[in-house]
């Protein structure tokens, strides 16, 4: 299973990472595009990744099927999370994908 975290650095430069990736793959990030910004007025940061189906595998009729899928929202500061929200359980408090939900790309 992919697990991979995307992060706006205090600098404000975006950083991509892959926690674990299925056998075969080479776990290698660079094809995946990550913007990040940061609106300090509105207290808003904003995510636009771009994984190319390749890089992970998918294929449409894979991604047709579904795939297990969860987010988590990290609010971190410094080295410590001060709180989290996940789009379902097996996030944040334990890691267990046998609760992520199936997601259909079409």
């Amino acid at each position: 299973m992919w697990k991979l975290g995307l992060a706006r650095l205090a600098d404000g430069s975006p950083e991509i990472f892959c926690w674990s990736r299925p056998a075969g793959f080479s776990g290698t990030t660079a094809s995946i595009q990550l913007r990040t910004e940061r609106d300090e007025e509105k207290k808003q940061t904003i995510y636009e990744a771009k994984i190319p189906f390749e890089t992970i595998g998918l294929t449409p009729e894979i991604a047709a099927a579904g795939i297990r899928f969860n987010l988590i929202v990290n609010d971190n500061v410094g080295d410590r999370r001060e709180g989290f929200l996940a789009l379902a359980p097996g996030l944040g408090i334990a890691d267990e994908d046998a609760f992520y939900p199936i997601v259909n790309l079409e």
